[in-house]
């Protein structure tokens, strides 16, 4: 079991072990041989030519670097069209969808990478152990961590010359690829400074709340999870009282390769309400969960679910299509009033939102899924 992180000086002598440069690097070479591969020769050699790709980040090779020391392994998966990847810190597994093409893998391996080294420094590993406040708190600040940070590497890389791992991401994460790029334009800087990456990392981090319709497929994603447990008879063993404050949260997750924070806002803003409220049919079912809960184990609910600022969605994922559909037909769909509000670029982020809302609902039914997961 992961260690709960509560303190500052539990978190810094976590990244003293987990994520501080060390003085013997990894030698990469030419085909990135110490990544730990499970599958076939042939996936095996995909895995560690995608790895080799990516390591030109020099983020994500550090991410890669944390994840080789901690044991993970990589791995292909066939039949997951509805999920792109996923991070799984009880098996210590990361797997990609072998349907996907490895560009796209980059990016997801960057995603989920950056779930390892979460989980490395201890955070959201036991995430179930936490009441339902602190787990909308830490689940969305490690999602927009991890999504901005393969956002950081798919930078990196094109500014290598490798530009197709940016042209994908910018198309999947239009809001978080669009503050990436007007930020450093803003300051008229490039990524090679920590100060640059502090700056970049923080609008790209905010960037991710607002995407209301991945912030829904989250949810739902978190109330099938939920329902899972209950019914694997599992939900009476969980307290759901363990409380993180924003601050550790932030300290926890948002953290440079060199340990420093690079989060520069106030950390409680991830406990305001436009980063914290959910939906109210969220809402309607974290009530009805606990009372059941209460009901067949006789413990307490949850009640900090009362804390959560409640809002109406925009667009059900109860009512999504049944196959992934064109952004001009997903768009289609929606009000001509909402979309008549919105940029071309909040149009594409909701396009690409709807097809990840249809990978998450089904991802808790998975076979390589456990109750502690991050997928993206």
């Amino acid at each position: 079991m992961s260690k709960i992180l509560t303190s500052d000086k539990t978190l810094k002598k976590a990244f003293s072990n987990a994520t501080k440069n060390t003085s013997k690097r990894i030698s990469w070479g030419r085909k990135a041989q110490l990544v730990k591969c499970k599958g076939t020769k042939e996936e095996c050699a995909r895995i560690k030519d995608i790895a080799e790709r990516l390591s030109k980040s020099d983020f994500a090779k550090n991410s890669l670097e944390i994840a080789y020391k901690a044991g993970y392994s990589i791995s292909f998966a066939e039949g997951m069209e509805d999920t792109a990847g996923v991070c799984n810190p009880s098996t210590k597994s990361i797997t990609l969808s072998a349907n996907d093409s490895d560009e796209q893998n980059i990016a997801t391996l960057a995603h989920e990478l950056r779930h390892a080294v979460q989980f490395t420094n201890g955070m959201g590993a036991r995430i179930d152990l936490h009441n339902i406040k602190t787990q909308i708190m830490m689940n969305r600040a490690m999602e927009a961590d991890a999504e901005s940070c393969a956002g950081i590497s798919a930078w990196e890389l094109k500014e290598k010359g490798d530009e197709k791992p940016w042209e994908i991401f910018s198309k999947e994460s239009p809001l978080i690829a669009n503050a990436i790029e007007e930020d450093l334009e803003k300051n008229n800087s490039s990524m090679n400074s920590e100060n640059a990456k502090k700056s970049v990392l923080t609008k790209a981090f905010k960037a991710w709340y607002k995407n209301k319709n991945l912030r829904a497929a989250y949810e739902k994603n978190h109330v099938d999870n939920l329902l899972f447990l209950k019914e694997k008879e599992l939900l009476g063993r969980l307290p759901l009282n363990q409380n993180i404050d924003p601050e550790d949260i932030i300290n926890g997750i948002c953290v440079l390769p060199n340990g420093e924070k690079y989060f520069k806002d106030d950390a409680k803003l991830i406990s305001s309400r436009n980063y914290l409220s959910v939906n109210l049919s969220t809402h309607t079912s974290f009530k009805k969960i606990m009372q059941e809960r209460f009901t067949l184990y006789g413990l307490e609910p949850d009640k900090t679910i009362d804390e959560l600022p409640v809002t109406r969605p925009t667009v059900s994922y109860n009512k999504l299509p049944s196959n992934k559909k064109t952004s001009e037909n997903i768009q289609k769909k929606q009000s001509s009033v909402f979309l008549s509000s919105i940029s071309l670029k909040e149009r594409q982020e909701q396009s690409a939102s709807i097809i990840k809302m249809k990978r998450l609902t089904k991802i808790i039914k998975s076979k390589i899924v456990s109750s502690n997961f991050s997928a993206r």
